[in-house]
């Protein structure tokens, strides 16, 4: 039997990469739309993959990408224009005759909110449940990457970890893990139709946790310094490195860490693959490359560039 044909949008990206390799893997028909051409698409292209130049806000290069694909995962940056390109997919969806689609959300959605990403997240479940799809809902909770995301340099140049998470906890979650849950989803998407899947990693830790990890790991001291949401913004302002929005989406996420909304630990990761989920420990062993001043200065030069285009659109 052929197996279906399925669009991995985001396909460069942290967890798209992975479902698309998954997916791959076992020999579905994979369609890896990005934004533009880079060593990531041509690896997946040299491993079959069909590669899709798209974008969600140009909904004529959306219906062509999605074209004779049955399945799809939708995920958006952590930016401005969630609901346009959740309103486009769906038109594009149900133009191609798209059966189900898995859709990255967050843990911390609900109506109402007051990050105006996450309120965004909140709309879009809503109409994708409405759109007549299968669909499924995965809701990770706080990223490993994270860990060098927002503190990378501070860890290198200061051994300091700041941010305004208090003493709560939560479980992080490497995406590999996440990308592999999306493709199992997608190898049978009607046994998880209509579900909102919570996915975290093993263990819930504070950030000083993390820390003591990375410190060890490292062979560097590491400490955790907590600080207040208005001193994280006034630092990530100073900074250039994010836009306005989602600097205001990053200071709710904190007001709702210091709450307790991602202090949980599911087991859904090992359900979903038959592999238990990657600890914080081995995710800092396998990419030590990440706290590498080569490295966090390239992804710093990144972020400069894409927040500029944010600013000038």
């Amino acid at each position: 039997m052929t197996k279906p044909t399925i669009l991995i949008s985001g396909a460069t990206g942290k967890t798209g990469f992975y479902a698309a390799k998954s997916l791959l893997d076992k020999g579905y028909n994979v369609k890896a739309m990005a934004r533009k051409t880079s060593d990531k698409t041509d690896e997946l292209k040299a491993l079959g993959a069909e590669i899709m130049l798209a974008d969600f806000l140009d909904l004529a290069s959306l219906e062509k990408a999605m074209k004779a694909a049955t399945r799809a995962y939708f995920v958006y940056p952590p930016a401005d224009g969630l609901l346009e390109s959740t309103a486009n997919f769906i038109v594009a969806a149900k133009t191609n005759g798209l059966e189900s689609v898995v859709n990255m959300s967050q843990i911390s959605v609900r109506k109402y909110h007051p990050s105006p990403l996450t309120s965004q997240h909140w709309l879009a479940e809503e109409m994708l449940n409405l759109s007549g799809m299968n669909v499924t809902h995965v809701c990770p909770s706080f990223f490993a990457d994270m860990l060098y995301l927002m503190n990378g340099g501070n860890i290198l140049q200061q051994g300091k970890m700041y941010l305004p998470h208090g003493d709560a906890y939560h479980a992080p979650i490497a995406a590999e893990d996440i990308g592999m849950c999306v493709a199992a989803i997608l190898e049978n998407p009607k046994k998880y139709n209509g579900q909102r899947l919570v996915l975290t990693g093993p263990v819930r830790l504070s950030q000083k946790d993390i820390a003591a990890v990375a410190s060890k790991i490292l062979c560097m001291p590491i400490e955790y310094i907590s600080i207040t949401t208005d001193q994280w913004a006034d630092a990530m302002n100073q900074s250039g490195l994010m836009s306005k929005f989602l600097i205001k989406h990053l200071i709710e996420v904190g007001k709702d860490y210091q709450e307790g909304v991602f202090d949980k630990v599911t087991t859904t990761v090992e359900s979903l693959t038959g592999q238990k989920a990657m600890s914080m420990k081995t995710f800092i062993e396998s990419n030590k490359l990440f706290f590498t001043p080569q490295f966090l200065q390239a992804m710093s030069q990144k972020l400069s560039a894409e927040t500029a285009k944010t600013k000038v659109a």
